[in-house]
């Protein structure tokens, strides 16, 4: 019989794995498109812990959006050539041009996404 602990174990372990999962995809395709490219301008919006961030660290310029102090301290370690802004989407999105745009796991979040994705073409 399974106890609420065992099923918050299981469950977690399955979160990780879909994490997992879903940044190896998004990092490959990413990378395809890319291709040689060695100088590009990334920004992640809702960089959380920074997981794409560090995939693409060979890439040239890393940017993070984030509204978790936590999570861009975080990060902040993680990857240290980062340029981090703690703030909420679209509110607060580094000014530039950027070459790629992550938005994981945000869109589901915002109440006017069409609003949110006008801001980020500039």
């Amino acid at each position: 019989m399974f106890f609420l602990n065992d099923i918050s174990i299981l469950f977690k372990e399955f979160v990780i794995k879909t994490i997992t999962l879903n940044y190896f995809v998004f990092k490959k395709i990413i990378r395809k498109e890319i291709g040689e490219k060695m100088h590009i301008k990334v920004l992640d919006i809702g960089c959380g812990a920074g997981a794409m961030l560090k995939a693409l660290s060979g890439y040239g310029e890393l940017w993070g959006l984030d509204p978790s102090e936590k999570a861009i301290a975080y990060t902040a370690k993680k990857v240290p050539l980062a340029r981090l802004t703690q703030g909420s989407f679209p509110q607060t999105i580094p000014a530039g041009k950027f070459d790629i745009i992550t938005v994981l796991d945000v869109l589901e979040h915002i109440k006017q996404d069409s609003e949110a994705l006008r801001a980020m073409r500039g």
